[in-house]
């Protein structure tokens, strides 16, 4: 195994423990959250899986001389679920715990079918034969969301002094794995991250961010924590599915995930405004340290 090869390992396993953290914390009934509330279920899908890819189209079509893998990599992540990371920032923000973890496990059960069939679609509309593994994105949806957070639901109910006692060293050792792989995973793909500044690149993923910002917030309801929940989860979107619908669709699988990791790293800076507006609309809410 190279060291590569373990970076993305015990990138995964963070991944899986973080979730699985988050689920020894949630009720049974926040995993199907959005079934009991459907208008929310709908606006929801609208701002994530219907308003990004129509923007993806646009800013492809208006701006045709961004970098192919870039393209890819837009239309990967318009219709990629929220990523496993999300609830821990956004519950920290104010956001609603039970809306956010019934778009994690809802959301990414449903785009088991609707990312292959949104990715077909948008290569109809760019002309080109697009190519989505189904059982590549069930698989990474599985391991890294449904799974670890069935189990760790399924503990808090039936074990809950087991689950209360695990719960905060589980999630330290989660964070401090994410953090330090995540840092080594930029700096062995920084070279190529770097090869895609310009060209239009990073500006197309700054649009895309504040595209979804608004497009979640505009559509988050009349509830501030549910604007706060749907913009982050409309502009947050899960690194491994996106990077699976990329790899599948471009020859040059390493160039995709840099595409993506530039994506992250523009996604982080550009949510920062967003962040302090909620802020000073929102007294109650704290002021984030990243």
């Amino acid at each position: 195994m190279s060291l590569a090869d373990a970076v993305m390992l015990i990138l995964k396993l963070s991944i899986v423990l973080t979730i699985f953290a988050i689920g020894l914390e949630s009720r049974p009934e926040d995993t199907v959250y959005l079934l009991r509330h459907p208008r929310k279920f709908a606006r929801s899908l609208i701002a994530m899986n219907v308003v990004m890819p129509i923007f993806v189209v646009i800013l492809v079509t208006l701006f045709s001389g961004l970098p192919a893998v870039v393209k890819v990599s837009l239309a990967a992540l318009s219709v990629s679920p929220v990523p496993p990371f999300l609830p821990n920032r956004v519950i920290k923000q104010g956001g609603s715990e039970a809306y956010v973890i019934g778009l994690l496990a809802v959301g990414a059960l449903l785009s088991i079918v609707i990312a292959p069939s949104i990715v077909a679609l948008l290569g109809l509309v760019f002309g080109v034969e697009a190519d989505t593994d189904v059982g590549k994105i069930a698989f990474v949806v599985t391991v890294t969301v449904l799974a670890p957070l069935a189990a760790g639901v399924a503990i808090g109910q039936f074990l809950p002094k087991v689950a209360a006692a695990a719960v905060r060293p589980l999630a330290l050792i989660a964070v401090v794995l994410l953090v330090a792989t995540a840092i080594a995973a930029v700096v062995a793909m920084w070279p190529l991250v770097m090869s895609l500044v310009g060209e239009g690149s990073v500006f197309a993923f700054v649009a895309f961010v504040a595209v979804a910002v608004v497009a979640g917030h505009l559509l988050g309801g009349p509830e501030p924590e549910d604007r706060t929940v749907l913009a982050f989860a409309t502009a947050s979107r899960h690194p491994g599915v996106a990077i699976g619908i990329v790899g599948a669709n471009f020859a040059d699988a390493k160039l995709g995930a840099a595409s993506v990791v530039l994506y992250l790293l523009v996604s982080m800076v550009a949510t920062i405004p967003y962040t302090f507006w909620r802020k000073r609309h929102d007294p109650h809410l704290p002021v984030p340290a990243e």
